[in-house]
C-alpha cells in the first residue's frame, strides 16, 4: 500500500511517500511569494491542495495521511489550518477519488517513537520538532526543515497506527 503522507501548514508543507512505516522519497512545497505582495489564503490553499493531488498521481497512492492540529496558536490560525486541510481533502477525493485521514499529533509522535518525556513548558512545539528532526537524521534521512521530518515520521508511525487500530477491532466480540 503506497501512502502519502502530509505535514499541513500554510507556509510549508511537507511530504513523505512510502509504505506504512518505510519512507521511500520525501521534500517540501513552499507557496512561492512574490516579495512585498500576501497571497489570498484562497489562492494559498487551492495551491497545496493542487501539489499534494499531483503528488498522489505521480506517486500511485493509494492512501492518504496528515496531522490533525487539536489547538493551535490562534483561532485565525486554526481556521486557516482547518481551510488547508479540507482543501486538500476536496482536491484528492475530486482528482484521485482519495480520502485522507488525519491524526492527532501526540498520536502520530507516539506511534513513531519520538519521545514525549521531559518536554520543556516553553518551546515545547520546537523541541518536538527537534525530536522529528533528530529521529529522521538518526534514520539516515537527509531532511531539510522540520515539515519534512514530520511528515517522515507521520509516515513511520503509521505502521503502529495501523497495527494498534486493528489489534483494537480484534479485542471486540
Amino acid at each position: 500500500m503506497k501512502v502519502l503522507a502530509l505535514d499541513l501548514s500554510t507556509t510549508r508543507t511537507g511530504w513523505a511517500v512510502g509504505e506504512p512505516g518505510k519512507v521511500e522519497s520525501f521534500g517540501s512545497w513552499k507557496y512561492p511569494r512574490i516579495k512585498g505582495e500576501t497571497p489570498e489564503d484562497v489562492d494559498l490553499f487551492l495551491w497545496y491542495a493542487k501539489k499534494a493531488a499531483e503528488k498522489a498521481v505521480e506517486a500511485h497512492i493509494s492512501y492518504c495521511v496528515g496531522e490533525d492540529w487539536v489547538r493551535g496558536p490562534s483561532a485565525l490560525q486554526m481556521l486557516r489550518s482547518g481551510a488547508l486541510r479540507g482543501s486538500v481533502m476536496t482536491m484528492l477525493k475530486f482528482t484521485t477519488v482519495l480520502d485522507i485521514m488525519f491524526f492527532p499529533p501526540s498520536e502520530w509522535r507516539k506511534a513513531a517513537g519520538i519521545d514525549l518525556k521531559g518536554l520543556p513548558k516553553k518551546g515545547r512545539r520546537k523541541e518536538l520538532k527537534s525530536r522529528s528532526i533528530e529521529k529522521c537524521q538518526a534514520e539516515g534521512l537527509d531532511v531539510k526543515n522540520d515539515d519534512e521530518a514530520e511528515a517522515c515520521q507521520i509516515l513511520v508511525g503509521l505502521a503502529n497506527l495501523i497495527d494498534t487500530d486493528t489489534a483494537a477491532l480484534e479485542e471486540k466480540p
